[in-house]
């Protein structure tokens, strides 16, 4: 009796498998929503930015250094995060986060 070869037997073991597959939903039109999401980041960096200088009685200056992040595409409500970033392709729905590091001098 001969053996079937190293990957023959997960092969017809594929071409059987009775168990369902998920769908996957892929969000195709990052490229068109990233320049928004970086601007309302960025622009929530500087209220932030506001109201800590504010509390603090100083004034803030202007922008000094502005990094890019990971975006992060997650099922909504999700507490999911990564430093690599996420992609949820479970759900149809999504919630995509832009994360921005921005530096302000201070006067």
């Amino acid at each position: 009796m001969a053996r079937p070869g190293p990957g023959s037997l997960e092969s017809s073991r594929a071409r059987t498998d009775p168990s369902p597959r998920r769908p996957q939903y892929v969000y195709t039109k990052l490229a068109d929503l990233r320049p928004k999401l970086l601007e309302d980041a960025t622009k929530d960096a500087l209220g932030r930015a506001k109201v800590l200088v504010d509390a603090t009685g100083g004034k803030l200056g202007g922008l000094r250094d502005v990094n890019v992040g990971v975006f992060q595409i997650t099922a909504p409500n999700s507490t999911e995060v990564s430093d690599y970033g996420v992609y949820d392709t479970s759900t149809l729905r999504k919630d995509v986060t832009a994360v921005v590091n921005v530096s302000f001098a201070l006067k």
